[in-house]
């Protein structure tokens, strides 16, 4: 089933909506101040990505669907496993979109995002593996 613009860009909103509200939760809940601040960096970078989306919609005349928002409850290490795994789902999804997608706006939003995600999951396994050294 092909999926239609309004599709991938809600289904995009809703991810990045639902990213940010996990790193604030990662922020309220774990770690010293430095890593709150890169908790809150990252909930800012997503959010960032849900307003180019939603400026896309905007401009194509989509709809936003109502988004609900999964929230946090977990130790630190459990919380970045399933984090790193939906990361890592977001990657793949939106290189897949960008290489699929024949909208230009869509694809280079794609690629922006794709690029970013890239660099949280690079960032979140760091602190996966000292979040787990220092618990072992």
């Amino acid at each position: 089933m092909e999926e239609t613009k309004k599709d991938i860009l809600n289904q995009g909103l809703a991810d990045e909506l639902n990213a940010a509200a996990e790193y604030i939760g990662f922020a309220a809940k774990f770690g010293d101040l430095a890593l709150k601040e890169r908790f809150l960096q990252y909930a800012a970078d997503e959010l960032n990505h849900a307003i180019k989306i939603l400026r896309l919609m905007s401009d194509a005349k989509v709809e936003p669907e109502k988004i609900d928002i999964t929230p946090t409850d977990g130790e630190l290490i459990e919380e970045l496993v399933q984090y790193i795994a939906n990361e890592e789902a977001a990657v793949f999804y939106y290189d897949v979109l960008q290489k699929l997608h024949q909208d230009g706006e869509v694809t280079s939003l794609c690629q922006e995002i794709k690029n970013e995600e890239d660099r949280h999951l690079r960032n979140i396994r760091q602190i996966f593996l000292q979040a787990k050294e220092r618990k072992g």
